[in-house]
């Protein structure tokens, strides 16, 4: 089984008791937006860079994916924080601009068919991401 996630909380929070079964076949976690600048408030993220910012969260998903017995991945897109998106135009934005306009688009639809094995017949997950959030209606 494969599981695409914007971000990993995503997969935390929508499908997270469906990976606590132990009957669980393979799975693969697929995080898709994992650069970003968005930290924990209390690790001040001003004071780190990008990559810093995105290797601590990276260690985060890794550990989520190694706690419920996953296997794990990123692809390596931008999230919106990183998009020319702030805390309010990355879920509120002025309706006569579609997500569609987004340049990621096309980057996002590209990585994820690619991630698929070719002939791949298990079961393929996109938790759902709640609100207007432009990472996940790209996803």
């Amino acid at each position: 089984m494969i599981i695409f996630s914007p971000h990993s909380d995503d997969v935390a929070f929508s499908i997270g008791g469906l990976l606590s079964k132990p009957q669980l076949p393979t799975t693969k976690v697929i995080t898709v937006f994992n650069k970003t600048t968005y930290l924990r408030d209390d690790l001040k993220r001003k004071t780190y860079s990008k990559d810093k910012i995105s290797g601590i969260r990276e260690l985060e998903d890794a550990l989520f994916a190694r706690a419920c017995g996953l296997s794990h991945c990123n692809l390596d897109v931008l999230d919106s924080s990183l998009s020319g998106y702030d805390d309010y135009t990355e879920i509120v934005r002025d309706k006569k601009v579609s997500v569609l306009d987004d340049p990621r688009g096309f980057l996002v639809y590209r990585k994820v068919v690619s991630s698929i094995p070719k002939a791949y017949k298990n079961p393929i997950f996109f938790p759902l991401g709640l609100g207007n959030h432009v990472d996940h209606l790209l996803l």
